[in-house]
């Protein structure tokens, strides 16, 4: 797992570096906007611990240059197309106007929702996905 992170961290420290390097920037223009989305429950074990990993790994590493967001769609739990519909109408509206350098898709259910979705809610951000083997496929950035 500290493979994954690792890297993570290399691409987002490796994200809008121009932007970064640019002496008139603002200090929140340096911020790395991330967001993860997780598969279940906020308060379950191993949500618990991997949550607990990324905002530490990605914090140290990223010194203070941080805008951090969560999101848990629990599919498992609620997994009436009607609640996906919603969960997308909802982020689109949560993040309308955001431009995240990097989306963590946790989980095979949220690299399905954010594969279908990522144009209409996320345009433009790149994804890094934690999946089984064999669950995933080539998908653009």
């Amino acid at each position: 797992m500290k493979t994954v992170l690792l890297g993570l961290l290399c691409v987002l420290m490796g994200v809008g570096t121009a932007a970064a390097q640019a002496p008139a920037q603002a200090e929140h223009e340096t911020q790395k906007k991330v967001l993860v989305i997780h598969a279940s429950r906020q308060d379950a074990p191993y949500t618990v611990l991997i949550e607990r990993a990324f905002r530490k790994t990605l914090g140290d590493g990223l010194a203070g240059h941080l805008d951090y967001y969560t999101e848990y769609i629990d599919f498992g739990r609620f997994s009436a197309p009607e609640y996906q519909m919603a969960m997308r109408n909802f982020l689109r509206r949560k993040y309308v106007g955001q431009r995240l350098d990097v989306i963590i898709a946790e989980g095979h259910a949220p690299f399905e929702f954010v594969v279908r979705h990522r144009e209409e809610i996320f345009p433009g951000a790149p994804l890094v996905f934690s999946i089984e083997e064999g669950e995933w496929r080539p998908i653009p950035n």
